[in-house]
Formats: structure tokens, sequence, C-alpha cells
């Protein structure tokens, strides 16, 4: 099994193993084995996917969370755990580069892509955060995300400031994206104070510059 797409892996876990092992012992094992070691490779694709995100080095974990499934910018949330992993990577890849990622089946050649792309992000995000309800994590992403698009930026607001208003923004970059919120409506005192939050979440601090207006 050559490819690690989500449609192999599917297949591999929901006919090829239930088939091998109705077949003799030797063969099930020997499908089983190939079954779970692509199941292995995928996975350890979406952990070096999260630690680039984690670096910010977007576009190498948009690229690895492709390379663990081919298809991922079609596969619906909810589908598989480790897909709904690589699907909040790519989301977040994008999003922080304003849409700038080309990956599989994503291009940013031109605004309009990038638009969508950003687009995309929001509509993944919010899917997955509304199968993992009420969870601050997920919330943070969505709100970064939507901070991203100016159109969004009163719902952005209402669900970072929420959080932020609970102590339960996750990242760093929701506290920027906060910030810059805070900033466009004029209370200087709010973006310092979410500025300050942002600095004390990273090794990197310069996510957390935002320009006083």
């Amino acid at each position: 099994m050559k490819s690690g797409s989500l449609v192999r892996v599917v297949w591999a876990m929901g006919f090829l193993l239930p088939v091998a092992i109705a077949a003799a012992p030797g063969e099930a094992t020997a499908c089983g084995t190939a079954v779970y070691r692509e199941i292995d490779s995928n996975a350890a694709l979406v952990a070096k996917a999260e630690s680039a995100l984690g670096q910010g080095k977007y576009a190498q974990a948009a690229v690895k969370a492709v390379q663990a499934f081919p298809a991922l910018k079609i596969v619906k949330p909810g589908t598989l755990p480790l897909a709904d992993r690589a699907l909040r990577i790519l989301a977040l890849a994008s999003t922080r580069t304003d849409g700038g990622i080309t990956a599989g089946a994503m291009t940013s050649k031109t605004a309009a892509d990038r638009a969508a792309n950003l687009e995309w992000s929001i509509d993944t995000l919010r899917k997955l955060s509304a199968k993992k309800l009420y969870n601050p994590t997920y919330q943070t992403d969505l709100g970064e995300a939507l901070a991203h698009v100016a159109a969004h930026h009163d719902e952005a607001l209402k669900v970072l400031g929420g959080l932020a208003d609970k102590d339960l923004l996750t990242s760093a970059e929701g506290y920027a994206a906060l910030a810059r919120l805070r900033a466009e409506k004029g209370d200087a005192n709010a973006r310092l104070a979410a500025v300050k939050r942002c600095e004390a979440m990273t090794k990197r601090p310069k996510i957390c510059d935002v320009p006083t207006a």
C-alpha cells in the first residue's frame, strides 16, 4: 500500500482487514500488518505537521498534513480522528499565512485563491469546533481564522473576547488576533492586555507585534 490517502486507509480498515482475517492466519497477519504500518506512517506525518505548525513552519506543516491525506481539502470533518488533526493543521497553516498555502489541491497564486483558502479554513474550523462542542482550543482556532477576514471581525471579536473574559483562550495566535481586533476598535488598554498574554504564551514574540492602530 503506497498511497497515504484517506480512501486507501478507509478501504484497508473497512474492507481488506476483515477479508484478511477470514483468510488463512498467515495471510491475515500480513495484511493486518500492512494496514497498521500505513496508519502508523500517516500518524507520524501528522505529528511532524503539528510540530512544524508549532514552530511557525506553516508551508512545511501543510505539506506534511497533505502527505498523510492527499485528498485532505475535501475530507469532511468527523470522518477520522487523525484526519481531523490534519484538517486542523492545514486550516491553521492557511490562516496564519493569510491563505498563502500551496499544498495538494490548495493553491495561492492569486488573491482570489488566498481568499478562498481563508474561507475554507473558517468553514473547516467551524465544523471541527461544532464536532468538539465547548472545546476552547477549537473555539480559539475558529476565532483566530475569523479574525483574518474583515467580514467576520465582529464574530471573531465575540468568540475570542468571550474566551478571554473566561481565561480560556488557548493560543498565543488567538491573543494576537484579539489584540488586532481590539486595536481596530480603538481600545488601547485591551489591546495591550492581549499582547501581554500573547507574549507570555509563546517563544516567538514576533507574532505578538500588533500596531496600536
